[in-house]
């Protein structure tokens, strides 16, 4: 992981240099690190924006932001739909369907969190299954947009 996390760094700055990025921002709440929520262990993307002195911002809504919008925690999913904590392939995929219900509210606010710097040259880093939505989201906005990866993991098994 530890590699995969380097080689992603490593990703980010050429990016950066080459397309002269202002704003690194991620699909990420600073309460997941704090809270070791999906494991997150830190931010890479932060990382590398402070180690190139460029703007960076979370962009995922904390609970109390989740509760405003009106997003529920997968816990609180899980206990909607009565599973525990093991899960079969169908209450996986019955849990994914209902967390998918949210996405729409998630990416809105993701914009909301970057709409200032939508004139300026921008990298948005979000799970694979958001890139479509989310750059169909930044068109609406006007914004040129470009999918730079879909989906890291996937490309990095290729390389």
């Amino acid at each position: 992981m530890i590699k995969l996390a380097k080689s992603f760094a490593q990703y980010l700055e050429n990016q950066i240099a080459e397309l002269k990025i202002n704003l690194l921002a991620e699909e990420l709440s600073e309460e997941a690190i704090s809270k070791n929520v999906f494991k997150a262990k830190g931010s890479t993307a932060w990382s590398v924006a402070n180690k190139l002195r460029i703007d960076h911002r979370f962009c995922d809504p904390d609970a109390t932001e989740r509760k405003t919008l009106g997003i529920p925690s997968e816990q609180e999913i899980r206990k909607q739909l009565g599973l525990g904590c093991r899960l079969t392939p169908e209450e996986l995929g019955e849990l994914e369907k209902e967390k998918r219900k949210y996405w729409s509210k998630r990416e809105k606010f993701w914009m909301n969190r970057i709409e200032d710097k939508l004139n300026e040259r921008v990298i948005f880093i979000c799970g694979s299954e958001h890139t479509e939505r989310f750059k169909s989201l930044t068109l609406s906005k006007g914004c040129e947009t470009k999918i730079l990866i879909k989906n890291w993991c996937e490309q990095r098994k290729g390389i």
